[in-house]
């Protein structure tokens, strides 16, 4: 998970300075550093979410969660949450991996995929909020003014950081949500048949009630 961060910094860091960004639009538009901010969080949530709901209703269906997972079924999920195949050089040598592509309209779902496209985010909205940065100390002509560019540069400076661990820990409770899904409904089979095991030892047991439990008129109560 960090290696994709890491190649995503790389990559990602070469975007064209000149260009305005949506979140460089936004601080323009609005001269406010938390529109910034608050839009980013948005899109964070919305990307993140989006891949989360559409995950759960690909390995638990709605109205089919006691069907139990088949080993194809199983085969299905893995093939669905695997990254991109590796792709190789002419000598046999890993160079990367293949583009990140959705199926039947659904994005990918992948942990490497989705990485890719939350650093990519990030990278926009630190180029937007290092933009903000950069205009709010242009606006510096008094004392007042420079004790303001101070406060925001702390919350500049916060949010990144913030913004970075959260991305990082958001990557890791999706993958740790990718192998929890499968074990989840495993689990619920196991439940299920503990509980018809349950019911059918009962009836058992009512059946059993039905027999005496002493012996009736008989000259000896030991078995012969």
């Amino acid at each position: 998970m960090v290696v994709v961060v890491t190649q995503g910094v790389r990559y990602f860091a070469q975007a064209d300075e000149a260009k305005f960004t949506k979140y460089k639009q936004l601080y323009a538009d609005s001269k406010d550093v938390d529109t910034v901010i608050d839009a980013y969080q948005e899109s964070m949530n919305e990307l993140f979410n989006g891949r989360i709901k559409v995950m759960v209703k690909e390995l638990l269906p709605a109205g089919n969660e006691e069907k139990k997972l088949s080993e194809d079924d199983v085969a299905k999920i893995f093939k669905l949450l695997a990254p991109p195949a590796i792709k190789y050089d002419k000598n046999g040598l890993p160079v990367g991996r293949e583009e990140c592509k959705g199926v039947s309209g659904k994005p990918p779902l992948s942990t490497y995929c989705l990485a890719q496209d939350a650093v990519k985010e990030y990278f926009l909205f630190r180029e937007g909020i290092l933009y903000a940065k950069k205009e709010e100390k242009d606006k510096i002509t008094t004392m007042s003014a420079a004790l303001i560019y101070q406060a925001t540069l702390e919350k500049i400076n916060r949010e990144l950081e913030v913004s970075r661990d959260a991305l990082d820990k958001g990557l890791a409770a999706y993958s740790e949500l990718q192998m929890a899904l499968p074990m989840h409904k495993k689990y619920m089979e196991v439940v299920d048949a503990l509980i018809k095991y349950g019911k059918a030892v009962g009836e058992i047991r009512k059946s059993i009630d039905l027999f005496p439990n002493t012996f009736i008129n008989v000259s000896t109560t030991a078995c012969t």
